[in-house]
């Protein structure tokens, strides 16, 4: 293998390590997201109450299971 191969094959080396890593980055950037919007997701749900049954009660989470 020449050196204009070598160096060739270097450069496309580190191209593919700068593709990968920001492809990494995106990724966890994407994750960090989803992973706040299904925390706040899950805080809005559990702070809610839950609606009424067809026997007419409502129940909360912090009160225990519902009654059936």
């Amino acid at each position: 293998m020449g050196a204009t191969e070598v160096a060739k094959r270097k450069t496309q080396e580190e191209k593919l390590r700068r593709e990968i890593q920001e492809s990494v980055r995106r990724c966890g950037a994407a994750d960090k997201e989803e992973n706040r919007e299904l925390f706040f997701a899950g805080v809005a749900r559990r702070t809610l109450p839950y609606h009424r049954s067809a026997r007419g009660k409502s129940w909360h989470p912090s009160a225990g299971s519902p009654k059936r």
